[in-house]
């Protein structure tokens, strides 16, 4: 019960918080909703790419860490 607890948190420091410090939400909003529909679809897609890139790196620095865990 504690777990999901501290989860929430530290999400709510995370974009409450620190991001607000350093990017503005309504810009980021503003500059997703000027994109078509295409270059939305490449950075979606460009984003599931980076998943296992991403895990595969920690996978590397944290040896015992699988991919599926």
């Amino acid at each position: 019960m504690l777990k999901p607890l501290l989860v929430v948190a530290a999400l709510a420091v995370v974009f409450g918080w620190l991001l607000p410090q350093f990017i503005d939400y309504e810009d980021v909003w503003d500059a997703l909703t000027e994109l078509s529909p295409w270059e939305i679809v490449v950075l979606f897609a460009l984003g599931l790419v980076r998943i296992p890139s991403e895990a595969l790196m920690y996978r590397a620095f944290l040896p015992g860490l699988g991919l599926w865990r």
